[in-house]
């Protein structure tokens, strides 16, 4: 008798809690993105930028992704990137593939030193 009461309680408070989860009460969407993120996490998109971009060499694709981080520029960010990466002790090989990916963006799209494309 006492499994059956816990059984029918367990099941109770399961429903009720997707039912105020999913039906009263939802997740508020937010209207965040990528220019959102903070320093590290930019840094590690670029990365992901970068390992994408020696795979397949694809400094279009590359261009796009990291136009979503709605920096000055692409090449800004991944410039940015490479300096954090170095400050914050990234392995060689990833300070490495970050450094490609900011050449490869400065002979794409050249940045001046005021900062503008």
């Amino acid at each position: 008798m006492r499994r059956l009461i816990f059984v029918i309680v367990l099941l109770f408070s399961l429903s009720a809690g997707f039912a105020s989860g999913w039906v009263a009460l939802p997740a508020l969407r937010s209207a965040s993105s990528l220019a959102d993120l903070r320093e590290d996490y930019r840094a590690d998109y670029v990365l992901m930028t970068a390992e994408i971009f020696a795979a397949d060499g694809d400094i279009q694709a590359g261009t796009d992704r990291l136009r979503e981080l709605d920096a000055d520029s692409p090449t800004t960010a991944a410039l940015l990137a490479a300096a954090y990466a170095r400050q914050a002790g990234y392995p060689e090989t990833d300070q490495a593939l970050l450094m490609d990916l900011a050449r490869a963006m400065q002979a794409y799209l050249p940045v001046e030193l005021d900062g503008t494309p």
